[in-house]
């Protein structure tokens, strides 16, 4: 067993000598959350439609629920980063109504 273990912990080791590193991805944009939230909903009102179980059912209910609450969560979330960089750049564009700098 011991014998095992030491191999494993070997081969891993070796792994991570040998192979490239797997490219650091980028976190996904707000927009792309969005995106990918609304796809979720999609396909869990699809699998809702195709399965007949009441077990089935009752988890493509629960899912529905769950995906639309995401969406929804999202994009409240992005409306406020809209409204906060649109008053953010207001505020760069007034004019100073006294004149001074």
């Amino acid at each position: 067993m011991l014998r095992t273990g030491l191999k494993d912990h070997f081969l891993i080791q070796l792994r991570r000598l040998l192979l490239p590193p797997e490219p650091v991805r980028a976190a996904p944009t707000l927009a792309e959350s969005v995106e990918e939230a609304r796809r979720e909903w999609i396909l869990a009102k699809r699998y809702f439609e195709s399965v007949s179980e009441p077990e089935l059912v009752e988890h493509a209910t629960y899912l529905i629920k769950a995906t639309e609450r995401r969406y929804m969560f999202l994009v409240r979330l992005a409306r406020a980063q809209e409204t906060r960089q649109r008053e953010a750049s207001e505020k760069e564009t007034v004019p100073n109504p006294t004149g001074e700098a």
